[in-house]
């Protein structure tokens, strides 16, 4: 059983179906961000009420879904033979798309949405369902952050991390650092305005996608007794699906 198993995941798990599994663990806790809101002051300022479980569970579902399989078959084409920057291109393509999904889909299902907060004199919230198309403009306003420099300062030193971690072979590790520089860079509006919970569902999700997709290339490998990676390798369980 555990065989079969073993065998149908390198079969099928491939990058945006990877992707895809790991997006669908993250919809109730995105749903749940949507849900709980930002601190009272905020909210007041800003607008906000809860959309309902049903709209958030279904904001989630959308923007999760058409993240994942954005950013997993964009970064599933880099990864080989460069999984850092495969890594990193899933998650340029992923957290943006999701960002501009999210006020087209409350839109266009009638959600209350507000969220992607900043206040500086007032608060205002740069995502929400009156503006569909407010997601390119809200994810350009959280470089805005950059002119604080404690960003770049902690971008630069995960980044430094990052390169230790990778000359000591720690591919997976270094990618993790990766994933929290970009991170640093949207810390503003981006991930503290609302999108801290995302985000981190994002992050952890790329990194274990990364982590999979690296196992799941040695044991094709190990079976097949070449050691040879994915694309140099004989398949030894069959056709493989490319997603």
């Amino acid at each position: 059983m555990t065989t079969r198993i073993t065998t149908l995941a390198v079969r099928h798990g491939g990058p945006v179906v990877t992707a895809v599994v790991f997006a669908v663990l993250s919809i109730l806790p995105v749903a749940w961000s949507l849900q709980s809101g930002p601190a009272e002051a905020q909210a007041s300022l800003a607008d906000w009420s809860p959309p309902g479980w049903p709209g958030a569970l279904l904001l989630a579902t959308c923007a999760s879904l058409v993240a994942a399989v954005a950013g997993g078959y964009v970064g599933g084409r880099v990864r080989v033979p460069q999984p850092v920057a495969g890594a990193l291109m899933a998650l340029v393509m992923a957290w943006p798309i999701g960002i501009t999904v999210l006020p087209l889909a409350a839109a266009t299902f009638g959600v209350h949405l507000r969220t992607g907060i900043g206040c500086i004199d007032g608060c205002t919230a740069y995502l929400s369902d009156a503006a569909p198309w407010s997601g390119p403009g809200a994810y350009a306003q959280s470089f805005t952050g950059l002119i604080l420099v404690v960003p770049e300062v902690v971008a630069v030193v995960f980044l430094f991390l990052a390169r230790l971690a990778l000359r000591r072979a720690r591919v997976i590790l270094g990618i993790a650092f990766v994933v929290a520089a970009y991170g640093a860079l949207h810390m503003y509006y981006s991930v503290l305005g609302g999108g801290a919970t995302a985000f981190a569902c994002l992050g952890v999700g790329v990194v274990a996608w990364s982590a999979w997709l690296q196992a799941r290339d040695r044991l094709r490998a190990r079976a097949d007794g070449t050691g040879r990676g994915p694309d140099g390798a004989l398949d030894p369980v069959g056709p493989v699906d490319p997603a």
